[in-house]
């Protein structure tokens, strides 16, 4: 039998530290200042809920002050971030920082002795929150309700968003989205319950209140250097000042639990900490109780090891494309949030189902321009939730009118708009999966928002659909806006007839008439049908430049296209929208190493736009979100799928080019080229691949690239009929073996040996094979 890899190991680095549990809790802030000390002092989030200063470890010798440590060596694997430090007397210290599936974020410090002397350290649990008057209205967070719960110290977090509830999001600008923002839910549900603890009782403990002061995890800030005495904490709660004195319950809220340590010399000893974060106070206490008293590492560890067991198995001799492969499934499930059956969601509130939220940082949410591109890739898992989610937690917020909301949070209103794929997504999830309950669920939903896209955005029933601001593109500044409004920049509305969102609106309508034909809808299918033959129509006689040979962009009010070239003129090239007629668009722009084919695929706009800045500045200034020639992968994942169905479908001579524009793709998200370091930041420079890393956003997922390598290295292409077909382009590779992938109830494995050949495999027997890379096809049922 042949050995497989352990991803975890495989992915192993010491630049990393984003640790999570594939549920709602995530430690990744993106500029950490205190990684070097024990526990979470840097911001961590649940969901979408900001958490600051969870916990530190004051690491206290005999006389009750700090010991001086040695900082090692930092070792990072999905499962554990761990640091080593030590001391001149002979302590080897080791941290293990873990994100537990049930939200508890744990330290575990194991201390060997190499010292001479028996050693009795004093370890220190301290917390460090803000206590402030939430009745004001304005956007605040408060340590309430604190109180000693057994072993364990508990409290609430309670959060008021205040008139602006979007102030620490991206794109937040008032004209975005044409759905304002509403009032929050409640206040008394806006609250978040937080048990600390170790794993055996305290020795002591103190929750006091004091004014505000520094917030650095220092010893001399806490209160502990006048609070422990003789060994020992007071042992007392005092969470607010006495009733009547100015600001008596506002000012940071120290709790501590104290911890004895004895370890012997030569001998070693592990104690754990954590913090668990729950909608439910009993049930914060209970999993603090259970995750903290057994092996959290090891725990960790099978969490991590189940879930990479739950998707295809890949593996090939190129080290970049097998490293990004897993390492795409390690930033998939550190952003799951999954909140769909705890007790104490908010009703109404926007986490129904489980999802992806798209990133880091201001990323915290549930967001529809990214969640198409995770339905394609969580699509690939043994067990469709995930993907089913991402879409159906969408149309749970889906408006009476039919429109879909933008960003989802747990309990802000859900906000702006973006266009999305959700047919294609949503049908490719149907011949993964066969699940005919899905589409029945799925149907009435995506039917009303194509409905809503003909009502709303083509009343001159021009079968082209409208993008109303810069923001609902995902493709804010960039000069396809400036066409129809050279003030466009400032966040006015808009009217532009976009290819993408036409695009995607054809692919809906073609995805409805599948769905409505599987649910015995036949009238309604054909009505379906006949509406994408009239978008497609549209877009080859009003969007296709003949002269320029581009799909452009087009005033509603003027007819005129476009004169800039942007990449999502390339997006009709997903669909059988674009004919062999079209191909010169690929040829003389997107091949054209002057436009497009820049050395790192692909910039979002031509380098002949009058606005491209491969440095992301716009009107002399670096943005944030620049789209006017930087590479997003978002752009990007569409252009390689367009150009790789361009080869299969109309042009057999650009299957390498599609094959090196995947390569080249993958290869410029990694540090320095170093097959090590992946990474997966917002955007990149198209000459030099340097990443957006001023922004600290790394692991964000706004694109796909599993889809890509399992349909195109590996060949897998699902299309709902009765064969199964096998098509992989030529990477080079010598070897490459897919295993366990899922279609429709059966098991698939595909491999590649340039001595043994391109085999497939279903249900463990082999139903096709040839000697050299090309297109096999077998039924799916041997019967």
């Amino acid at each position: 039998m042949s050995t497989r890899l352990d991803p975890l190991e495989h992915l192993e680095r010491g630049d990393k530290w984003h640790v999570g549990g594939g549920r709602a809790a995530l430690f990744a802030p993106p500029f950490p200042r205190w990684l070097d000390r024990f526990g979470f002092w840097d911001e961590a989030h649940f969901a979408d809920v900001r958490l600051d200063r969870l916990f530190t470890v004051l690491l206290l010798g005999e006389n009750e002050r700090p010991l001086k440590l040695r900082p090692g060596v930092r070792r990072w694997t999905p499962d554990a971030l761990t640091h080593t430090h030590s001391t001149d007397d002979g302590l080897q210290i080791r941290e293990d920082k873990i994100v537990t599936p049930s939200d508890t974020f744990v330290s575990r410090i194991t201390v060997r002795n190499d010292g001479k002397r028996h050693r009795t350290l004093n370890l220190v649990l301290w917390s460090l929150q803000v206590r402030a008057d939430l009745s004001r209205g304005r956007r605040a967070t408060s340590a309430e309700d604190a109180a000693r719960a057994g072993d364990y110290l508990l409290f609430t977090h309670r959060v008021e968003y205040g008139e602006n509830p979007y102030a620490d999001r991206p794109a937040e600008n008032a004209g975005w989205g044409e759905r304002p923002p509403r009032p929050t839910v409640p206040q008394e549900s806006q609250a978040l319950h937080i048990a600390l603890g170790a794993d055996r009782a305290p020795d002591s403990f103190t929750v006091n209140l004091a004014e505000p002061a520094d917030t650095s995890p220092l010893w001399e800030i806490s209160v502990v250097p006048e609070k422990l005495r003789g060994g020992l904490l007071p042992c007392e709660l005092h969470p607010s000042g006495q009733a009547g004195s100015p600001g008596a319950n506002e000012g940071h809220l120290h709790l501590c639990l104290h911890y004895r340590l004895q370890v012997p010399t030569g001998e070693t000893r592990s104690i754990q900490f954590g913090a668990a974060v729950n909608l439910d106070r009993g049930r914060a206490l209970h999993h603090a109780q259970n995750d903290l008293r057994r092996d959290a590492a090891r725990a960790s560890r099978e969490s991590w090891h189940a879930a990479f067991a739950g998707v295809p198995y890949f593996e090939c001799s190129d080290r970049h494309l097998q490293k990004y492969y897993w390492h795409r499934w390690q930033g998939l499930r550190m952003l799951t949030v999954d909140l769909s059956d705890a007790p104490g969601r908010p009703e109404g509130g926007g986490l129904t189902h489980p999802c992806v939220f798209e990133g880091i940082g201001g990323f915290r949410s549930h967001i529809s321009y990214s969640a198409q591109c995770h339905m394609l890739e969580a699509g690939w898992m043994h067990d469709p939730r995930l993907a089913m989610g991402c879409l159906e937690g969408m149309l749970a917020a889906q408006e009476h009118s039919g429109f879909i909301p933008g960003h989802l949070y747990l309990w802000r209103e859900g906000r702006g708009f973006y266009h999305a794929n959700w047919g294609g997504a949503a049908l490719q999830l149907f011949h993964l999966t066969g699940d005919t309950a899905f589409v029945d669920r799925v149907y009435p939903g995506l039917s009303r928002y194509a409905d809503y896209f003909e009502r709303e955005r083509d009343r001159e029933d021009s079968h082209l659909y409208d993008i109303v601001d810069q923001g609902e593109t995902g493709q804010e500044y960039m000069s396809r806006c400036l066409f129809v409004d050279a003030r466009a920049d400032d966040w006015r509305r808009i009217q532009l007839k976009g290819v993408d969102a036409t695009v995607y609106v054809y692919l809906l309508q073609r995805a409805l008439a599948r769905m409505a034909a599987v649910l015995g809808k036949g009238t309604e299918s054909t009505v379906w049908d006949r509406k994408a033959d009239a978008t497609a129509e549209a877009v080859r006689q009003c969007m296709w430049d003949p002269e320029r040979h581009f799909f452009c962009d087009v005033d509603p009010r003027t007819g005129a296209r476009s004169p800039h070239h942007a990449a999502v003129g390339f997006y009709p090239f997903l669909t059988d929208i674009a004919g062999p007629e079209h191909l010169p668009a690929i040829h003389e722009h997107l091949l054209d190493p002057g436009r497009f084919w820049t050395p790192w695929p692909f910039p979002a706009c031509s380098p002949e736009d009058p606005t491209f800045s491969a440095e992301g500045e716009w009107r002399g200034r670096r943005m944030s979100c620049p789209w006017n020639g930087r590479v997003w992968p978002m752009a990007t994942s569409h252009l390689c799928a367009a150009l790789a169905r361009a080869a299969r479908e109309l042009d057999e001579a650009l299957r390498p080019r599609a094959a090196d524009a995947i390569s080249r793709f993958v290869r410029m998200m990694f540090h320095d080229g170093d097959p090590e370091r992946p990474n997966c930041f917002e955007h990149y420079n198209p000459f030099t691949a340097a990443p957006s890393t001023y922004r600290g956003i790394d692991d964000y997922m706004h694109s796909w690239v599993v889809d890509l390598l399992i349909k195109e290295v590996a060949g897998l292409r699902p299309d709902g009929g009765p064969m199964i077909v096998v098509d992989p382009l030529d990477f080079g590779l010598s070897r490459f073996r897919l295993e366990s992938a899922r279609i429709r109830g059966h098991t698939v494995d595909v491999s590649w040996d340039a001595g043994d050949g391109l085999l497939l495999t279903v249900d463990g027997k082999v139903r096709a094979r040839r000697s050299a890379l090309g297109r096999l096809e077998a039924p799916l049922d041997a019967a």
